[in-house]
């Protein structure tokens, strides 16, 4: 995480200035490492040191975000839609991105996604016990 970036993170979660530590700017901060290591290991699979560290800055979140909703529901609230924003919207770009290389590898235009047809179950149908044979012939 650049220098720049993760000022940019504390002055719009700091309950004032100068704020650095409040939960509100340690779960960005921890939320955009976690995004950015797991970026690394979708890349880097067998990366296991990497893996143990990530799974460690999840849990310190998630402990965080439980003190937060106890003390502040408030801030709680507003943390976590910011970051379900953000989240859409790295994904609605990432989709893009995705579609405009495909389009250049193909040479075709990016055409939007479409969506899938609701899948039309067909009914059950009851199926008969089997009967016993009560005698063989030889």
């Amino acid at each position: 995480m650049k220098h720049e970036q993760k000022k940019e993170i504390i002055s719009k979660y700091a309950r004032e200035k100068g704020d650095t530590g409040s939960p509100e700017v340690q779960i960005a901060l921890l939320t955009v490492r976690i995004e950015s290591l797991t970026a690394h290991l979708n890349e880097h699979k067998k990366d296991n040191h990497s893996r143990r560290g990530l799974l460690g800055l999840v849990q310190k979140r998630r402990r965080l975000k439980n003190y937060l909703q106890k003390t502040n529901p408030a801030a709680y609230k507003r943390v976590e839609e910011e970051m379900a924003d953000n989240k859409v919207v790295k994904k609605t770009a990432k989709a893009e991105k995705t579609a405009a290389i495909k389009a250049a590898k193909t040479g075709k235009k990016a055409a939007p996604k479409k969506e899938k047809p609701a899948k039309v179950e067909a009914p059950k149908v009851e199926k008969k016990a089997p009967t016993k044979k009560t005698a063989k012939k030889k």
